[in-house]
């Protein structure tokens, strides 16, 4: 269980100071906790289906679009001007955010 926490913290920190103040310990047993906490009950009910998609959706969905805007805004922010995208890449990087995270906002609003 070390894996997925630092991926996540890592995705997350460049977006969030709060998070990146946090320890690794601290995200971690906050992340296990909710996990957790979804987790447990959908297992004693017996609805292996819903727990998988809740994590699928939440670790592949809406982490693969954290993790795309996070991977922009540091490649623009942090990195030297020669290991920057060119302006070509960085705006078929942008199209694709934008288009994924229209997607990703449609599976909330139409049910």
């Amino acid at each position: 269980m070390d894996a997925l926490p630092r991926m996540v913290k890592a995705t997350l920190d460049p977006i969030s100071k709060h998070i990146r103040s946090w320890g690794f310990k601290k995200f971690q047993g906050i992340l296990i906790l909710y996990m957790s906490i979804t987790s447990l009950p959908l297992m004693l009910i017996e609805k292996p289906i819903v727990l998988m998609t809740i994590y699928l959706f939440i670790n592949g969905v809406i982490g693969f679009c954290l993790f795309g805007w996070g991977a922009l805004w540091a490649n623009q922010r942090h990195l030297p001007a020669d290991q920057r995208f060119k302006p070509s890449m960085l705006i078929i990087l942008l199209i694709n955010n934008v288009i994924l995270t229209i997607l990703i906002i449609l599976i909330f609003i139409i049910r």
